[in-house]
């Protein structure tokens, strides 16, 4: 049975994703590693959100009316880490990295968010579903 977590889509949710990744770590015995990869995922993943997917929401309604669910499932072998939210329609397996800079000082910051993801996670798979973003990624442990 997986894991589930709903938090209101502010800023201010996201402090409670740590301490309930790190619950799941102790109750699941995660690596260290594992751990950081979801967290890192996870707050790359919930600030875009925020600030992109409901930007014109945000002229609407309330963010609290917007709720983000996050599951997880532990096996032997992977975590599978599952985020909804009805959030602006974005398929991150479909959007184009930009090239690396050769060197720092030619180097933005930001923007590494989604290459992180990709090298971290063996799979990642999009839907959108009822006017609902799903994203399912998976990390062998």
């Amino acid at each position: 049975m997986p894991a589930t977590l709903s938090i209101p889509a502010t800023h201010e949710s996201l402090s409670q994703v740590p301490q309930w990744l790190a619950g799941l770590k102790h109750q699941h015995g995660w690596s260290r590693r594992s751990l950081f990869i979801l967290q890192l995922a996870l707050e790359e993943l919930l600030v875009n959100t925020l600030d992109y997917g409901y930007r014109q929401a945000r002229n609407v309604r309330s963010p609290n009316d917007h709720q983000i669910v996050l599951s997880v499932t532990t096996t032997p072998n992977d975590i599978v880490l599952t985020i909804q939210d009805d959030g602006a329609a974005f398929d991150p397996t479909q959007h184009t990295l930009q090239p690396l800079a050769a060197s720092l000082d030619e180097a933005n910051v930001g923007g590494q968010g989604l290459r992180l993801i990709r090298h971290y996670f063996d799979e990642i798979h999009y839907r959108r579903d009822a006017d609902h973003n799903h994203l399912r990624l998976k990390l062998t442990r």
